[in-house]
């Protein structure tokens, strides 16, 4: 037991030098026992800086627990792909190299992890801003402590967070089980891991440990507006790949597994229509990527409901051919 990885942990690292040690320091819990139990994959996706140095000093001090792969840059996918060639734990979850886990909830999970076998387990996370943390994703039409069905379940607006990826951790045989593999060369792909996984996904447990601390509110984020709009062929490529499943799988699920992926690639989709309508309403593959939305009424009627400043912009634009750039949005 003292040599099982029961948690293998992917950390995708880019030019992250000066975020990296908080990062991995993060996960350095106090028992060894434990710490045995964990497998950390650091990616190095092509630096530029220090982050393979500092990452290999991990590895040198923490032998068998910390791992490196340098590659060539291909994102985030490409890192989540080459770790899961590798990796040998019970359960798989990705860690952003500028955020970090609560190191706590952490030496609590572990052992959770040994005595559940569900495809899935949901954890509040916090968003952290520079002067506070706010807990996020939080359960309230589920209960922690208890797993469900995937097809039992139906979040609320304001418990979505709890199946995205700041939240979730899977079973690494049922992300194998299906051949996951994400999109390279391009942002935004933790959406594809969270929405193919509970495509697959049998059961989710929910569990009251707030383990992820997500980092928001800093300059050069990918989760920022400006970003989204210079990496919108991104966005569209990530919404376009939910949509062609979600088209094909949909007539088989039942109506709560659909409403789970549904949500998955709203929030995607709804940030690909916002760059687009703003700056490249013309462009032709948006609009193929539209004609496909509208061909599914149901998520053609959910991105509709969204709201710009108090106005359903996408409605307006297929009822009137509107664009939103009078709310100077930028």
């Amino acid at each position: 037991m003292m040599n099982q990885k029961i948690l293998s942990i992917v950390v995708p690292v880019y030019n992250m030098q000066d975020s990296l040690a908080h990062c991995l320091d993060s996960l350095l819990v106090s028992s060894q026992e434990l710490m045995q139990m964990l497998e950390v994959i650091v990616v190095n996706d092509g630096s530029s800086d220090g982050t393979s140095a500092l990452a290999h000093g991990y590895e040198t001090r923490f032998p068998g627990v910390f791992y490196v792969i340098d590659k060539e840059n291909g994102n985030s996918g490409s890192c989540i792909n080459a770790a899961l060639a590798v990796a040998t734990g019970k359960y798989f979850r990705q860690l952003d190299a500028d955020d970090w886990l609560d190191t706590e909830a952490l030496e609590q999970f572990i052992p959770l992890l040994m005595e559940h076998e569900e495809d899935c387990v949901s954890t509040p996370h916090n968003e952290c801003y520079p002067n506070s943390c706010i807990r996020a994703g939080d359960a309230s039409s589920v209960a922690y402590g208890q797993a469900y069905s995937i097809d039992d379940i139906r979040m609320t607006r304001d418990e979505k967070g709890m199946l995205f990826m700041h939240s979730l951790t899977f079973r690494l045989d049922l992300l194998r089980r299906y051949g996951h593999h994400q999109q390279e060369g391009i942002y935004y792909t933790d959406i594809e891991q969270c929405y193919f996984a509970l495509a697959n996904a049998h059961d989710i447990y929910f569990c009251d440990l707030c383990l992820y601390q997500y980092r928001l509110g800093w300059a050069g984020q990918s989760v920022v507006f400006p970003q989204y709009v210079k990496n919108r062929t991104h966005m569209l490529k990530v919404s376009a790949r939910l949509l062609d499943d979600f088209l094909v799988r949909s007539a088989s699920l039942t109506e709560n597994r659909q409403c789970t992926l549904a949500d998955q690639l709203l929030g995607v989709l709804n940030m690909t229509y916002m760059s687009y309508l703003f700056y490249a309403a013309d462009d032709r593959d948006f609009l193929a990527l539209d004609q496909l939305v509208v061909s599914i009424p149901e998520i053609c009627r959910r991105i509709e409901s969204y709201w710009l400043r108090g106005i359903p912009y996408i409605k307006m634009w297929h009822d009137f051919g509107l664009t939103p750039t009078f709310l100077h949005l930028v």
